[in-house]
């Protein structure tokens, strides 16, 4: 009789063994299905500019638009104006921009004095390009970073202050080619906090992790507006065509 209860509850344990895998089983595929399904839920919008779906044969004959975002040069703090350091910056990406041989259309500078000294610099090696400044482009904060660094700490009355000027600047520039437009290039002069929220609003990204990102003083970022929604980003803070004592972020 001690045999015979010691096999039952050998075939029992044995069984309840294959149901506990069983049930791990079908957990593990259930999660695994669920995130698959959030995955399929991440998609991207076409017609994030409100310009439409275009069809194939609709998207063929519109251009690509793109930008080059130029963070201003190293400034001094006080004065706002640009450092000797800074005036080095924007002559190594003044010097880039005329190699790159690119269409481009025009210069937009931010109306701070940092900025605007950065895309004159710029302009002498561009000189047949129309120059414009734009209040919109001023930095500013663009949303309340995720994750915050250091003694970070600013009232939510302060972002609202500025996104919406951020928003208005995004919808301004950050849009698809028009029919019959050429295909050019922008350059846009501004402040890092700005060309960040541009860059992963355009993207489609949490604009709130704009702080995880570093563009360094005079670097380059380039993005493309493709006809059927699509943009692709390039180049982000390349800053290569600066001596490596030239690099600075602060």
């Amino acid at each position: 009789m001690p045999v015979l209860k010691y096999s039952i509850f050998n075939k029992l344990g044995f069984w309840i063994a294959v149901l506990i895998v069983i049930i791990v089983i079908f957990l593990y595929k259930d999660s695994y299905e669920n995130t698959e399904n959030q995955s399929d839920k991440i998609v991207w919008n076409f017609n994030w500019d409100s310009k439409g779906i275009l069809s194939k044969g609709e998207a063929k004959v519109r251009n690509v638009k793109s930008f080059v975002f130029v963070r201003h040069g190293h400034y001094n703090r006080q004065s706002g104006r640009l450092t000797k350091m800074g005036r080095e910056q924007a002559e190594g990406a003044g010097k880039y921009l005329k190699q790159m041989r690119m269409k481009f259309k025009a210069i937009y500078s931010s109306s701070s004095i940092r900025a605007q000294e950065t895309a004159q610099i710029i302009h002498q090696y561009l000189p047949k390009i129309p120059f414009y400044d734009d209040d919109l482009l001023k930095e500013g904060l663009p949303d309340k970073p995720s994750p915050t660094q250091g003694n970070w700490n600013f009232s939510s009355e302060v972002y609202e202050k500025h996104i919406p000027r951020f928003e208005s600047a995004f919808k301004k520039y950050m849009h698809r080619a028009d029919i019959g437009e050429d295909r050019n290039f922008y350059i846009l002069v501004a402040h890092g906090n700005i060309i960040r929220y541009f860059l992963l609003k355009v993207l489609q990204l949490n604009t709130r992790a704009w702080m995880r990102l570093m563009l360094p003083h005079a670097s380059i970022t380039l993005i493309h507006i493709n006809p059927d929604g699509t943009v692709t980003a390039t180049r982000i803070g390349m800053a290569g065509f600066l001596k490596p004592d030239l690099l600075t972020w602060t």
